[in-house]
């Protein structure tokens, strides 16, 4: 068994704070890029659809205009959307 240790680094909260702002605006300006990656990403490499079980069936030709998986697709955007939102 591999030890691991914790070691104590001090951040101030307005660092942190600017920090995950910045990604909040990264990610809320990049949600259309962010959901065509994923749909190039079930093409390219069609065993990551094996983690999303009822989509793993799905032909690597066919992710694009399967319209269960692009319609969970939208319902998890809107949801980081929200979350974003109330950031």
């Amino acid at each position: 068994m591999r030890n691991i240790y914790v070691t104590e680094v001090p951040f101030s909260v307005s660092t942190h704070e600017t920090k995950l702002a910045e990604i909040v605006e990264i990610i809320s300006d990049n949600l259309s890029l962010i959901s065509v990656s994923l749909f190039r990403l079930f093409e390219t490499y069609p065993d990551t659809m094996g983690a999303f079980g009822p989509f793993k069936s799905i032909k690597p030709e066919d992710v694009r205009f399967n319209e269960e998986l692009r319609d969970h697709g939208l319902r998890v955007i809107n949801t980081v959307q929200e979350v974003l939102n109330h950031q």
